[in-house]
C-alpha cells in the first residue's frame, strides 16, 4: 500500500516520497526473503539474518520517517489553526468595532428620533389651540352676523314704519294745505 502524494503540500513531498521509496525497497526485500526462507544452507541463513537485520533497520527507519512526518503535519496544522484562530479573532474584532458604531448611531437616531417627536406633539398642541381659537372665533363671528341680520330686520321695520308715518304725516300736510286753499278761497270770495 502506498501513500498518494499527488494532493499533499509540498513540505511533505519530500518525505512521502522517501517513505513510497523505502516500501518499495521493504517489498522486494520481503519477496527475497520468503524465497530465502526456502533454503536450508548455512550461507542462506547467514543471508536471511543479515536480511532481517536490513528490514528491521529499514523498518527503524521507516518509523522514525512516519513519526516525523506526523509531528510535523500536527506542527503545520497547529500553525495553521493558530493562524485561523488569529484571522477569526481579526474578523470578530472589526465585525464588534462595527457593530457598536452602528449602536452608537443607533442611539444618536433615536435621541433625534425622541426630540423630533416631542417637537411635533408641541406643534400638534400649538395648532391643537389656534383650532380651538378659531372655532371660538367663528362662533363669535356667528353671533355677531345674527345680531347684524337682527339689526337690520329692526331698522328695515323701523324705517318702514317711519316711511308709514312720514306717508302720512305727507298725507296730512296736503290734507291740511288743501284745507287751507278751501278757507283762502272762501274768504276771497267773501
Amino acid at each position: 500500500m502506498y501513500i498518494n502524494t499527488t494532493h499533499t503540500p509540498d513540505k511533505k513531498n519530500s518525505y512521502l516520497n522517501k517513505f513510497n521509496k523505502k516500501r518499495i525497497q521493504t517489498t522486494d526485500k520481503e519477496n527475497k526473503v520468503q524465497n530465502l526462507s526456502n533454503l536450508s544452507t548455512n550461507d542462506d541463513c547467514k543471508s536471511y539474518c543479515d536480511s532481517v537485520d536490513y528490514y528491521r533497520q529499514e523498518n527503524h527507519e521507516l518509523k522514525k520517517l512516519v513519526f516525523q512526518l506526523k509531528f510535523e503535519m500536527k506542527s503545520q496544522l497547529e500553525s495553521c489553526l493558530i493562524e485561523q484562530k488569529h484571522n477569526l479573532k481579526s474578523v470578530v474584532q472589526k465585525y464588534k468595532s462595527f457593530i457598536d458604531e452602528l449602536m452608537i448611531q443607533k442611539n444618536q437616531v433615536s435621541s433625534e428620533c425622541d426630540e423630533w417627536k416631542q417637537k411635533c406633539e408641541q406643534q400638534q398642541q400649538i395648532i391643537e389651540q389656534q383650532r380651538q381659537q378659531i372655532y371660538n372665533q367663528s362662533q363669535v363671528i356667528q353671533q355677531n352676523l345674527f345680531t347684524i341680520q337682527n339689526i337690520q330686520q329692526e331698522f328695515q321695520q323701523e324705517l318702514m314704519q317711519n316711511q308709514m308715518e312720514v306717508q302720512q304725516i305727507m298725507n296730512l300736510k296736503d290734507q291740511t294745505i288743501d284745507e287751507l286753499n278751501q278757507i283762502i278761497q272762501q274768504q276771497q270770495l267773501l
